[in-house]
């Protein structure tokens, strides 16, 4: 997958750094080849992952039941990663790599604190982000920490967010602070 992928995600990181630089007024020269192959490996890695538990798990259900093939349960699972995972993948990694790659960009140009920006109807946990700001080698929200937003239940962080996206869906971006 990651060479199907990567020229499509090295295209991207152009011309984000591209748009940074025109933004900022200024020339970064940034290469994002690496940092893009580097991002796009640990992603694909994180969604094998995922892949192999599913389906160790799809086998681990049909072998307790006893009543399941497991053949067909693992078929069963492949289909659905096949249908529903593709699409995930690309939403949530085509914003996730934006702001992944927009940071470097701004970074190459001296920018060293970032804002969090939710755009149009942003969910209310995001717009309780919108305005956060962090340093470069901050984080908008470590392991744990807790967003309560108008009547939703509390959002719990699982990992480090340096940058967007927040959720699934989120569409969230960061600017210069």
């Amino acid at each position: 997958g990651l060479q199907y992928l990567l020229p499509s995600f090295k295209t991207l990181a152009g011309l984000i750094a591209d748009q940074v630089d025109d933004e900022m007024g200024g020339e970064s020269g940034l290469d994002l080849s690496e940092p893009s192959e580097a991002y796009l490996a640990r992603r694909m890695a994180g969604w094998m992952a995922t892949h192999q538990a599913r389906i160790t798990a799809a086998v681990e259900r049909s072998l307790a039941d006893g009543n399941i093939d497991p053949v067909v349960e693992v078929e069963s699972e492949i289909d659905a990663i096949k249908t529903d995972d593709p699409a995930e993948f690309s939403r949530q990694h085509t914003v996730s790599f934006a702001n992944y790659v927009g940071k470097l960009a701004f970074a190459a140009l001296g920018v060293v604190a970032f804002a969090w920006v939710s755009f149009g109807d942003s969910c209310p946990y995001c717009k309780q982000l919108s305005g956060k700001t962090v340093d470069l080698q901050g984080y908008f929200l470590q392991p744990g920490d807790a967003i309560d937003a108008d009547g939703q239940p509390t959002y719990q962080t699982k990992h480090l967010i340096s940058h967007p996206p927040l959720h699934g869906g989120c569409d969230c971006g960061i600017r210069p602070a």
